[in-house]
C-alpha cells in the first residue's frame, strides 16, 4: 500500500509540472497574441481610446477598400482578356503550325 501511495504520488507530481508547464506555454502565447492586437489596433488606429476619434475615419477606410477590391476586380477582367488574347493567339500559331507540318513533305515523298 506504501508503493501504490509512492506511485500515486509521482504521478500526481509530473501531472502537476506538466500542467506548470503548459500553463506557462499558454501564458506566453496570449501575451504574444496581445502583443499582436495591439500592433494591429494601432496600425487601425483604434488604440487607448482613440476609437471615438477613429469612428469617423473609419467609413473613409471602409471606402478605400471597397475602391481597392473593384480595383482588383477590374485588373482580374483585364488579365482575364489579356490571357484570353494570347491563349488564342496561342491556338492559332499551333493550328498553324499543325498545316505546316501536315504540308511538309516527308523524305520518302521527295
Amino acid at each position: 500500500e506504501m508503493e501504490l501511495h509512492q506511485t500515486q504520488l509521482k504521478l500526481i507530481r509530473e501531472q502537476t509540472a506538466t500542467f506548470i508547464r503548459d500553463l506557462g506555454a499558454l501564458r506566453s502565447e496570449v501575451g504574444s497574441l496581445k502583443a499582436k492586437q495591439a500592433t494591429i489596433e494601432e496600425s487601425l488606429g483604434l488604440s487607448h481610446g482613440k476609437f471615438a476619434e477613429s469612428c469617423a475615419s473609419f467609413a473613409d477606410r471602409f471606402a478605400v477598400l471597397e475602391k481597392l477590391v473593384g480595383d482588383g476586380a477590374t485588373i482580374q477582367d483585364g488579365h482575364a482578356r489579356d490571357l484570353k488574347a494570347l491563349r488564342d493567339s496561342h491556338d492559332k500559331h499551333a493550328r498553324g503550325l499543325d498545316d505546316l507540318v501536315s504540308a511538309h513533305a516527308t523524305v520518302p515523298e521527295r
